[in-house]
């Protein structure tokens, strides 16, 4: 029979290929799953920023997106072989890390409009000091404050950099879980140590932990500019 097949014992070629190819697929539907669901149910101008336990503000935005990969790294986890769970790791993360883009823009949208903000504040007082009553004056005092309605709140700001630093850290302590439960020898195959496999968690973190910086630099701009008027809900 082998003599027959060309072949001598080892797995077909085809049913190899065949085995890869799916394992592509999956993981590339699980990255694009995540991301979808990340995209979709993580906007930005709807968060509600509540007090949490410890008396700061913020929403439920990082337990929500890091429970989506505990879900799925879970499910692969029960279904694949240690070795191909490893390959679903890095995948799992950089849906977590798409969502990079859309948290940075939302920090330069409202560093901008907070600096234009405070720019034509002080270019209306020096045109119209306090003691200025015109209309003209009148005038222009309203389309500032109606302008001032538009921005993101003190508390908005604040609520998402303590979620950017929530994020951080639940990234980084899912990525130590997962360290302590994977067995190093069952991935030697792969040429790759488990901290190499795990390294986009690393670098989600890290990404996280400086968006939570740059957005707290922005509250405090906000607070300097007295830019009170509303809460993001």
């Amino acid at each position: 029979m082998e003599a027959l097949l060309g072949k001598t014992t080892g797995p077909c070629v085809e049913f190899s290929q065949a085995a890869e190819s799916l394992m592509s697929d999956y993981l590339g539907r699980m990255r694009d799953q995540l991301s979808d669901w990340m995209e979709k149910n993580f906007v930005l101008e709807s968060a509600k920023y509540l007090r949490d336990e410890t008396g700061a503000l913020a929403s439920t935005m990082p337990n929500d997106m890091v429970r989506l990969l505990r879900v799925q790294l879970s499910t692969a986890q029960q279904y694949l072989e240690p070795i191909r769970f490893i390959l679903a790791l890095g995948p799992a993360a950089a849906s977590v890390k798409s969502t990079e883009i859309m948290f940075s823009e939302k920090i330069h949208d409202t560093d901008r409009a907070i600096r234009g903000f405070l720019a034509a504040q002080e270019l209306l007082q020096a045109k119209y000091p306090p003691s200025v009553t015109t209309t003209a004056a009148e005038a222009a005092r309203a389309a500032l404050e109606r302008r001032r309605e538009t921005l993101t709140a003190v508390e908005g700001c604040v609520g998402f950099s303590n979620d950017l630093l929530r994020l951080s850290t639940l990234v980084q302590e899912y990525r130590d879980e997962l360290e302590g439960v994977i067995d190093a020898s069952k991935i030697e195959g792969l040429g790759i140590s488990v901290a190499e496999a795990l390294s986009t968690f690393d670098d989600v973190s890290a990404e996280f932990l400086d968006f939570a910086i740059e957005m707290s630099q922005v509250a405090a701009l906000s607070a300097a500019g007295d830019v009170h008027t509303v809460m993001v809900q």
